[in-house]
């Protein structure tokens, strides 16, 4: 099994592509739930910093929340399968193509091909139905991927025998297969 890396520099006046962000839920009172909402928020942030326009960034979360404190919620819909499901497919189209990535960033616990979104109504998501979005909005539109992972076991999401990884994609896990990850 081998990798190819490449680092290239990204073109003067590119064109961004898509956000999307994940903020999920494991529980009711989780101590790190403000900690998820934080590095969350921290990302649109980091986005938006650098020139991405903030209707080309969707949010997911399972309350509201207000990354650039201007006491209006970023949130546009609730963090579920078929709301992640609807960004990746539907509301991205516009915004990517082949030179306009999607980057889909998720934040929250996780187990073996499981990532909550949120766990107190049993919404998750598995490696599976990731790809099969992915690769929709793929073939619809050409469009590069980059996909984040900040959970327990997000390295399930990128095992060998998953689909989520492939040719042309960038997918990045917080751990391997079967470690903790720490929302510290």
């Amino acid at each position: 099994l081998g990798y190819t890396l490449s680092v290239r520099e990204v073109p003067t006046g590119a064109a961004p592509g898509a956000l999307i962000v994940v903020a999920g839920r494991w529980r009711e009172d989780d101590r790190v739930q403000p900690n998820i909402h934080h590095v969350t928020n921290e990302v649109y942030q980091l986005f938006v910093r650098q020139g991405h326009p903030a209707e080309q960034i969707y949010y997911l979360a399972t309350e509201q929340l207000d990354p650039d404190e201007d006491e209006v919620s970023e949130v546009d819909q609730y963090a579920t399968s078929s709301n992640l499901q609807a960004a990746i497919t539907q509301w991205a189209v516009p915004y990517v193509g082949p030179n306009r990535a999607l980057t889909l960033f998720m934040m929250d616990h996780g187990s073996y091909d499981n990532l909550y979104l949120d766990e107190t109504r049993r919404e998750r998501v598995s490696p599976d139905e990731v790809d099969g979005w992915l690769s929709e909005l793929e073939a619809k539109t050409g469009a590069k991927v980059n996909v984040l992972i900040e959970a327990c076991q997000a390295g399930s999401f990128i095992d060998p025998q998953k689909s989520l990884s492939k040719e042309g994609r960038v997918v990045i896990a917080a751990t391997d297969a079967f470690a903790p990850s720490y929302a510290s």
